[in-house]
């Protein structure tokens, strides 16, 4: 039966390691993937999205998705911060995040328009 896994002084193991920091291809893959599926199916989120009654439910969606189109910066837990706010504050900080995703979303719009008529 053949040995499977490392074998020792075999010279094709990297001794060094993944550099830290160094990404991992089929992560970056997948990122890339779920970017490109939310960006095809913007307004079919949008309008679930928008479907949501509670403001809460809006802005936990948002940062779900938040955090495939973002690189963490450090994992941190939001959603336990959500609930400690009361519903003015919850109302306040949903309006700042549609606000920033309007803006965001015109922003890209305008440069895909832009690209292809040329200066």
């Amino acid at each position: 039966m053949a040995r499977k896994g490392f074998v020792k002084g075999d010279s094709r193991i990297n001794k060094s390691g993944r550099p830290p920091g160094s990404l991992n291809k089929i992560g970056a893959d997948l990122r890339s993937d779920i970017i490109e599926f939310l960006t095809e199916n913007f307004d079919t989120i949008k309008d679930d999205f928008a479907s949501l009654k509670s403001p809460r439910d809006r802005i936990k969606l948002f940062i779900d998705l938040l955090q495939y189109g973002l690189p963490r910066l450090q994992a941190i837990e939001l959603t336990d911060d959500i609930d400690r706010l009361n519903d003015n504050q919850v109302d306040e900080l949903y309006s700042r995040i549609i606000k920033f995703f309007n803006n965001e979303h015109e922003t890209r719009d305008n440069k895909s328009s832009t690209k292809g008529q040329g200066a």
